[in-house]
């Protein structure tokens, strides 16, 4: 149900540029970010999607879903275990196959260890990708349509520099323009720093134990290779936060 998938997305959307990410006063009348942290932001944005008029009974949610269980297949090895954000699109019609909205979420503080942070945006995509393979090539699972949504947010909009990791999202350029776009693809990550590097080989080393991967994913050390490409678009809220919903 393409239009419905459209509406979620909007409603996402629609949290992302509320109001609601100003500054509030929490304790002793100081004002504080409202998301101090990704599971604060993560369920939120989950009560935001339940509690939308529009779409609300249309759909049900759960958090931190683990993978196995959207497979019933207790032995699979994904580069991550569970999936932030599940959507299930309820049918109003008898029909055979199930419809999920997946939604990977990265909230990166501006005094979280930045690198290994961004990187785990790219894990979230990569995670999502090899759902849809597995998805794709499993008799059991093809009258399921599965859809995705990664979304990184950040208050960190002062880059000091383009190198390995920061290049690859164009972060300095987001600092002079609103919409910055880039694409990821294949991305190698061999002179970076060993932060990126080690946390590069972790994911390899994931893959490696997944029977139903390892064959899909070559194993090659700082590198991250997609199936797909996607084209990213940075956006801004009020000069502050910067942030990207890539669907796929």
């Amino acid at each position: 149900d393409t239009i419905m998938i459209n509406k979620v997305v909007n409603v996402i959307k629609e949290f992302f540029n509320k109001e609601k990410f100003n500054p509030k006063t929490f304790i002793s009348g100081i004002q504080e970010e409202t998301y101090y942290n990704e599971a604060n932001l993560q369920h939120d944005l989950a009560i935001y999607i339940k509690e939308n008029e529009e779409i609300n009974n249309d759909i049900e949610l759960r958090l931190e879903y683990p993978v196995t269980k959207l497979f019933d297949n207790n032995d699979l090895i994904l580069s991550k275990k569970e999936i932030d954000i599940i959507i299930k699109l309820k049918k109003k019609k008898k029909v055979f196959e199930d419809e999920f909205l997946i939604v990977e979420l990265k909230y990166v503080k501006e005094d979280d260890g930045i690198p290994l942070a961004l990187l785990g945006s790219l894990k979230d995509i990569l995670f999502c990708e090899q759902i849809k393979l597995i998805n794709s090539r499993d008799d059991n699972y093809k009258k399921r349509k599965l859809h995705f949504i990664t979304i990184l947010l950040t208050d960190k909009l002062n880059w000091t520099s383009d190198k390995h990791i920061y290049g690859t999202f164009k972060l300095m350029e987001t600092i002079n323009k609103t919409n910055v776009e880039f694409d990821l693809k294949e991305i190698c990550y061999s002179n970076s720093i060993n932060t990126v590097k080690k946390g590069c080989k972790n994911i390899k080393e994931r893959i490696e134990k997944s029977k139903e991967l390892k064959d899909d994913y070559p194993i090659i050390d700082n590198q991250i290779l997609f199936l797909e490409n996607h084209k990213i678009l940075w956006n801004k809220i009020d000069e502050k936060w910067l942030y990207y919903i890539n669907k796929f």
